[in-house]
């Protein structure tokens, strides 16, 4: 199944080094499922700097360690993805080329991405909101959502910042009303001020 939506991460390097890291990553296509009996897959793409780059991040569910192994559909080199207490995890390149075995070339290793995306948000997506991918996950459809319901999703997204739009709209209008009144109140002030001198200098 798969699963369209329309979230920007924000991209932070796992650590210091050459990789081509990208700002914000587009999460456009989620698709959750089961590659055989032990295994599960998220896959995803996003859109950098260097174009559209689409992942098949596979889970070992059954080994108990919380270490996944990645790879791009085009150059396919191998990823190691690892999990922090706090839930996100990074992507980095192996040493190895999944498919041939070899090392990734330059090209490939120049072209990849060492980043934190919200992997809370990720296993809510794909596995109900399950706290590890190493805990038992049936091998059944996990929760999806419809197009027409990301298609909501983003409208509603679009109308709140309308909506902020327009808020900010009214304060800063609010503002400026308020400084008239302000000016306005100064003047009035003054107004009788200079009535009431007027009128006790003609007593």
């Amino acid at each position: 199944m798969r699963l369209v939506f329309l979230i920007l991460f924000s991209a932070t390097p796992a650590y210091a080094g050459g990789l081509n890291v990208p700002t914000n990553i587009k999460l456009d296509q989620i698709e959750c499922g089961v590659a055989g009996k032990n295994n599960a897959y998220a896959y995803f793409s996003w859109d950098s700097a260097q174009g559209a780059t689409s992942y098949r991040f596979y889970s070992k569910i059954a080994d108990g360690t919380d270490k996944y192994r990645a790879y791009d559909e085009v150059t396919a080199p191998n990823y190691e993805l690892s999990f922090n207490p706090q839930f996100d995890f990074y992507v980095a390149v192996s040493s190895v080329n999944t498919f041939t075995g070899n090392p990734p070339s330059a090209a490939e290793s120049n072209k990849s991405a060492d980043f934190y995306l919200s992997a809370k948000k990720l296993l809510t997506l794909c596995y109900g909101g399950q706290n590890k991918l190493t805990q038992s996950v049936p091998n059944t459809p996990w929760a999806t959502v419809s197009a027409q319901q990301s298609k909501d999703l983003e409208q509603a997204q679009t109308k709140i910042a309308q909506l902020e739009k327009k808020l900010a709209n009214v304060e800063s209008n609010l503002k400026e009303t308020q400084q008239k009144q302000s000016a306005l109140e100064k003047i009035v002030n003054n107004l009788l001020n200079f009535l009431g001198r007027l009128f006790k200098f003609q007593l």
